[in-house]
């Protein structure tokens, strides 16, 4: 089996070229500042039922939705493709988001990005069975930032990360991991921070380039 390909940076920038033709895209002027909903369901609940959502407000997407309010581990049920302006993750055990079993659901992140507090554990987007994928469309450029000791996750089987013509970038201190492919006509990743990027053999599918400021990023950990 082939050897992971690892990336650590060296000032300035290293940029990677060729099979990603560079190009530069502008950044969007940041909206005004989301709503925050805090999902208040434990166990195994459901993002569509309104009393697991403080309040009763079920995120859409203007608003960032929150999981960390539960005491223990919680797996969310999307039961339908959702869209919001970002997620931000708390809480201190492991937290799944996942179809709910009668078909793969899309999710659709905006400007917020998703974020994993330095108390977070582990979050974990989409399960490898049947029925429980979660693709992830960009509908902004975003950054997605782990400042925790536990691993984010974006998992393999049919639910590839479509950024489209955005910029992705990753900060932070924490691993964040990709299973399943990235993909995007005219997008950009960008990778910042001290922390570790890891990606599937093959991958990024991306256009628009590939930009490692800091940390390393490893290609082919799958």
């Amino acid at each position: 089996m082939p050897r992971p390909t690892h990336f650590r940076s060296q000032r300035p920038a290293l940029h990677f070229k060729g099979l990603f033709a560079g190009a530069l895209i502008a950044l969007s002027a940041h909206p005004l500042a989301a709503a925050e909903r805090q999902f208040t369901g434990t166990g195994t609940a459901s993002w569509s039922v309104s009393s697991n959502w403080s309040g009763g407000n079920l995120p859409n997407e203007g608003d960032v939705a929150v999981f960390g309010s539960v005491q223990g581990d919680a797996t969310i049920n999307l039961n339908a493709d959702r869209a919001v302006a970002g997620l931000r993750i708390t809480n201190r055990w492991n937290t799944v988001l996942r179809a709910g079993g009668t078909a793969n659901r899309s999710l659709t992140l905006g400007a917020e990005g998703i974020r994993l507090e330095a108390r977070a554990g582990p979050f974990i987007i989409g399960v490898d069975a049947s029925n429980q994928r979660v693709p992830l469309n960009l509908a902004a450029n975003q950054t997605w930032i782990n400042e925790s000791a536990a691993r984010l996750t974006k998992m393999a089987g049919g639910g590839a990360t479509d950024i489209g013509g955005h910029t992705l970038t990753f900060d932070g201190v924490g691993e964040i991991e990709f299973l399943s492919a990235i993909t995007g006509s005219g997008g950009r990743l960008i990778k910042n921070g001290p922390g570790t990027l890891l990606l599937p053999r093959g991958n990024p599918g991306v256009t628009g380039g590939f930009t490692l400021n800091a940390g390393t990023v490893i290609i082919g950990n799958n």
